[in-house]
């Protein structure tokens, strides 16, 4: 990492540091009783309402309604003489729970949009009737309760008050254990300590599948790759499971597997706090292979020494609201490539967010990666369907895959008018070993490579500064959105393959200052009444590579989920899922400026298939 960008890091953290030790206290002393009204604005963003009733269309009072999700804490209402329940909930997927006394639990899952109330009608059914009541003594086979008559007195034991109580005093816990013998009855073997641990084992393992809330989906994709002729695989399955931890948080495994010339999977494992909590931690791992099978893709690529790669990731950050004004991000993550090195790449960020005016926020922000190539590929994602790698890649010619280390600082002052936020930023980013993608080169004229291969470089080293404008919120009751434009300088640095990279495309080697003017605007759509979600990422740019040299170019990511109603069987919901896109790197929370301008040709891909909510 070059030392200006590591230095100016540690500056910026020391600063934000000094912030939290300095105002906290001065925040604190002065917090008011009741939340800010920008707080209470972004919890409101949504809600469920609508009536609880029986089979025979009458209201049920009293009953709980909760609902369950990764978006925000369990929350409950409580239905009122008329049956009507109403419960604020940020925009998120729930699981909907329904319980009354007398009447059998109902569960259904929802999806609540921002700004945006969600009907429900739940319909609860009477409980059957109870069973005769069982009296079983410890050892004894249960017996239905049958009403006391002389013709079932034993006239071999007293019958006055004393003995009455006697027979009917409370079995201890020693009385439980022991087995009782029925007379002609052989007495049982005693247990063993297998039997003690297997079925204590199993009766651990039965209360914790049965008093879990466990929502998830199941995904069966395919996915095809057009680029000088059609590569489609054939297919992908992919999961993810979800259960509370308390009212605390909520863990999350998700994983996908692939199979194919060449196969791979990839496992994530999370752990995410509410985030109204005071400290909201997020940890978790994630690991990818990704295997070549002799006469695949890889067999294009003589660079591709090794039969599998591997990447793997641990990751930790705290969401800490030192006091109700300032909210102070950190955390860290470590990644490992097999196929670089033995030392694993830091990441390290930090922001801070101070409220310093009423609907005003001052931000500053702090950050350090290493990404290597294929890292947008190979590690599972939080949101979003989990893909395993697909696509074989090499190093341009001779040389060895670098890490590309990145280094950004940003100051920032945002302002909340109601629904919508809009917010201007310095930043200054240093990026060491700027990564170039390459689709469809042949560097050598003598590899003909195929549909989806690409090759890797580094470019050199460039300095950008500038700064940016974004406004994000709701555009209409059932639709948000956010814009955002960035005006870059940069400075560049050529590297050791700059003539080589000239020679395949002359603008990825930029010699002088360049600048950059960036727009990228994403749409979120959804319609209740259909069970459509729209999810849209658009990005242009005059600093897109291509043959003749830098230039004006765009690339685009839509995704769309519509749910089946007729395939609606019990808990479990089916949905159509299709995502087409060109962008390569896609929208990350951390990455280069120019990691996606300097793509070259990026194949058009087409994922569709079906999931499976329970």
């Amino acid at each position: 990492m070059p030392r200006r960008a590591s230095s100016s890091f540690v500056t910026l953290l020391g600063a934000m540091w000094l912030l939290v030790v300095g105002i906290a206290p001065v925040l604190s002393a002065q917090t008011p009783t009741k939340k800010p009204v920008w707080e209470q604005a972004a919890l409101r963003e949504g809600r469920v309402q609508g009536l609880v009733r029986d089979g025979l269309g009458r209201a049920i009072s009293g009953a709980m309604v909760s609902a369950v999700g990764n978006a925000a804490s369990a929350r409950a209402a409580v239905s009122d003489g008329a049956g009507k329940f109403s419960l604020p909930l940020p925009a998120g997927e729930y699981v909907l729970r329904t319980r009354r006394d007398g009447y059998e639990s109902a569960r259904d899952l929802v999806f609540v949009a921002a700004s945006n109330a969600t009907q429900r009608n739940i319909t609860l059914s009477k409980q059957l009737p109870d069973h005769p009541v069982i009296v079983a003594s410890a050892g004894v086979a249960a017996q239905p309760l049958r009403p006391s008559s002389s013709a079932d007195a034993d006239d071999d034991h007293p019958h006055d008050e004393t003995a009455w109580r006697l027979r009917h005093l409370t079995r201890s816990v020693l009385h439980d254990d022991a087995a009782t013998v029925m007379p002609g009855q052989a007495a049982p073997p005693p247990s063993s300590f297998f039997d003690k641990t297997f079925g204590s084992s199993a009766r651990l393992a039965t209360t914790f599948f049965s008093q879990t809330d466990f929502t998830g989906h199941v995904d069966l994709l395919t996915t095809s790759v057009f680029d000088a002729s059609p590569d489609v695989s054939p297919g992908i399955a992919s999961f993810a499971l979800s259960a509370p931890v308390g009212d605390r948080g909520d863990w999350t495994i998700r994983g996908a597997v692939s199979a194919r010339q060449s196969s791979s999977w990839v496992g994530l494992a999370e752990y995410r706090a509410k985030q109204d909590r005071t400290h909201a931690l997020v940890f978790g791992f994630a690991y990818s292979t990704h295997t070549y099978v002799s006469g695949g893709a890889a067999a294009d690529l003589p660079a591709v020494t090794s039969d599998q790669r591997s990447a793997g990731a641990v990751y930790g950050s705290d969401r800490w609201r030192v006091v109700p004004r300032l909210v102070v991000d950190y955390g860290v993550r470590l990644d490992r490539y097999g196929y670089v090195g033995p030392a694993p790449a830091v990441s390290p960020r930090a922001q801070a967010r101070l409220l310093v005016l009423p609907h005003t926020f001052v931000t500053m922000s702090a950050s350090e990666q290493g990404t290597a190539p294929g890292a947008e590929q190979f590690l599972a994602v939080s949101t979003g369907p989990s893909l395993p790698a697909e696509r074989a890649f090499a190093p341009l010619g001779t040389s060895e895959f670098q890490i590309e280390r990145v280094g950004d600082t940003a100051f920032g002052v945002e302002h909340q008018f109601g629904d919508r936020l809009i917010g201007i930023r310095a930043f200054r980013e240093t990026s060491a070993q700027q990564l170039v993608t390459l689709f469809g080169v042949d560097p050598a004229g003598e590899v003909a490579v195929r549909p989806g291969v690409y090759l890797s470089d580094a470019a050199g080293d460039v300095d950008v500064h500038g700064w940016a404008v974004n406004v994000s919120g709701s555009l209409a009751p059932r639709v948000t959105g956010a814009i955002d434009y960035a005006m870059a300088d940069a400075r560049w640095r050529p590297g050791a393959d700059a003539e080589q990279l000239s020679a395949i495309a002359p603008s990825l080697v930029r010699h002088t200052g360049d600048r950059v003017h960036d727009l990228t605007a994403t749409l979120e759509a959804s319609l209740p009444e259909t069970a459509t979600r729209l999810n849209v990422v658009y990005r242009v740019s005059n600093g897109f590579c291509h043959a003749a040299g830098p230039g004006f170019g765009s690339r685009f990511d839509i995704q769309l989920s519509q749910t089946l109603p007729f395939t609606a069987f019990g808990l479990n919901k089916w949905e159509a899922l299709v995502d087409v896109r060109n962008l390569f790197h896609g929208a990350r929370e951390m990455g280069a400026l120019y990691d996606e301008l300097l793509t070259i040709s990026p194949p058009m891909r087409v994922l569709g298939g079906v999931r499976v909510r329970f």
